[in-house]
């Protein structure tokens, strides 16, 4: 990945900051910034050595960004990183064009054209979530007889529709929202409109809940199927017939270097292991599921426990 190079780099008064900005002018950019600016000054007003350090890191990216010209009219669509020094300079400044792809995202979701992070380092895993994932889950919210449709992104979310009426029929109107297999469906709220409703593919609850809660619901119900398929595999270690296509940790770099596996599973401490050795290598390209346990004695716990957190089936058996 283009930014890998920034994942180490620290800084302890967490001010490593990430700008993202498209389809607004330069000097757009700059007001952002200085806005930043006033916000922060006001915060550490009685902190002299953070206000002094916040402005020594800040205004050099203002500078950078006016030196480029025509800040009036010119579109500024990029990521830029602003990071400590080396040697005598107090900030370095590292700018990466947004390539087509990633502003058909932003514009696809309607983000905000200005969007900044910050902390002790760069979060380089939320910053591609934002700019690279193109997938959604949709929500569908009910208050009363408000219904408000979403797309739920990896760290972005759009305000798809929202409709009022007091004579309404959910269950038509969750039908003819379109969606692929990988997408989750889910309606929420408090309504006598969610009273009996059963629209297959959707999952349904009668509560009001806020974004970890929609997290939490998703991700559960997309573990519980990731669950399923790892039991499949996990019965035919029991069936003479299939028990060869059933491989373990013990094998895996083979199978991975052999192109041999048509699906792995594995816990996340394994998942990283194998990102981090084979990211950029092009022997990834089978499904990776990535499973966590639920309860005690479920099949995630049963494949961390018992199998090392590594199982995979055989694509073809010699």
């Amino acid at each position: 990945m283009a930014f890998d190079h920034l994942r180490d780099h620290r800084d302890n008064l967490k001010s490593q900051y990430i700008i993202v900005t498209y389809d607004i002018s330069a000097q757009d950019t700059i007001n952002h910034i200085f806005n930043l600016l006033n916000k922060l000054n006001k915060f550490f007003s009685k902190d002299t050595f953070k206000k002094n350090f916040i402005n020594k890191k800040l205004y050099p990216v203002i500078e950078y960004i006016k030196n480029k010209g025509e800040i009036e009219t010119k579109k500024l669509n990029s990521v830029i990183f602003i990071d400590h020094g080396k040697g005598s300079d107090f900030v370095t400044i590292e700018e990466y064009d947004l390539t087509k792809e990633q502003l058909l995202i932003l514009r696809k979701f309607k983000c905000k054209n200005y969007w900044i992070d910050y902390g002790e380092y760069f979060d380089i895993d939320k910053l591609e979530k934002y700019i690279n994932n193109n997938e959604y889950d949709i929500i569908v919210k009910v208050n009363g007889n408000k219904i408000s449709q979403l797309w739920y992104g990896q760290e972005k979310r759009r305000l798809v529709e929202s409709i009022e009426k007091k004579s309404f029929n959910l269950d038509d109107y969750l039908k003819k929202i379109v969606t692929d297999k990988t997408q989750k469906k889910l309606v929420y709220g408090k309504s006598v409109l969610l009273k009996g409703l059963k629209t297959p593919n959707w999952i349904i609850t009668d509560t009001m809940l806020d974004d970890d809660g929609i997290y939490t619901l998703i991700q559960k119900t997309k573990m519980l199927e990731n669950h399923e398929k790892l039991k499949i595999l996990h019965n035919k270690i029991s069936n003479p017939k299939e028990m060869d296509k059933v491989k373990f940790k013990n094998e895996l770099q083979k199978g991975i270097e052999f192109g041999m596996i048509k699906e792995l599973f594995v816990t996340p401490k394994r998942a990283k292991v194998v990102n981090d050795l084979y990211k950029n290598s092009g022997y990834l390209n089978f499904p990776i599921y990535i499973i966590t346990s639920l309860v005690t004695d479920d099949i995630g716990y049963i494949l961390k426990k018992t199998y090392k957190g590594v199982m995979w089936e055989v694509r073809y058996v010699v």
